[in-house]
């Protein structure tokens, strides 16, 4: 029967159903992947009780640290999304985790780009906020603030820009990227499952290769609440 002829409350059932499927498909075979993502969601979240007890924050630095938030349940949510089937929403809180966790630090030092952006409805561009980091003005005031070497890599800048057209191109619509034209619907794919949780490790492990650079002094913190995290990633 097609779905236009049920009740509302009927498809919401029959959907309900068909991703409690998918979700037992998904988690049928452990993957190391998601229990490493996992991991990491621990360690974005640790970061953010600890940015949010440092008492030398400025009034921005204050309402910046609450972000990391906003980070973390863009990833879980991401997570979930993946499990059930919904890759494309899983794109989209991805892109949203990864803007987030570049806006942190990019707007950790300039106050009026962020009054800008929470008051006055200015939107921030993810090319500009990369250029930013990568610029060697912005280099040179890390050296000089945080000691953080001039010949070091920050973040990978490339990756970054991977995984931000990859998860624009859904979020855009682009053809390729659209489901039920293929014929797959809301259906479970151990293909796709596979590729977002790899997609999501990578834009995870950037976050917090860049949040570890840029605040050192809590890298160690965190390191120690969540001893797994050694583990997995030799981030430094």
């Amino acid at each position: 029967m097609a779905l236009s002829r049920l009740e509302p409350t009927e498809i919401l059932r029959k959907l309900n159903h068909k991703f409690s499927s998918n979700l037992e498909s998904a988690i049928a075979s452990p993957l190391a992947t998601l229990s490493n993502i996992e991991i990491k969601t621990q360690v974005l979240g640790e970061f953010g009780v600890f940015l949010q007890k440092v008492d030398s924050k400025t009034p921005t630095q204050s309402q910046l640290a609450m972000v990391d938030e906003e980070v973390f349940a863009d990833v879980v949510s991401s997570m979930y999304l993946a499990s059930i089937g919904l890759v494309m929403p899983a794109h989209m809180s991805m892109r949203r985790a990864l803007e987030l966790g570049v806006a942190l630090v990019y707007l950790w030092d300039l106050p009026h780009v962020f009054w800008g952006w929470k008051e006055c409805d200015k939107d921030l561009s993810f090319s500009e906020m990369l250029e930013y980091l990568e610029s060697k003005s912005y280099r040179s005031f890390l050296a000089n603030t945080i000691n953080f070497p001039l010949d070091a890599t920050l973040v990978d800048i490339r990756r970054l820009r991977e995984i931000y057209r990859i998860t624009s191109n859904t979020t855009h619509g682009k053809i390729a990227t659209h489901k039920v034209l293929m014929g797959d619907g809301f259906s479970h794919s151990a293909t796709e499952w596979s590729d977002c949780l790899d997609l999501l490790d990578g834009t995870t492990s950037a976050v917090i290769q860049l949040w570890f650079h840029r605040y050192p002094s809590a890298a160690q913190n965190v390191k120690d609440a969540v001893p797994a995290y050694g583990r997995i990633c030799d981030i430094e």
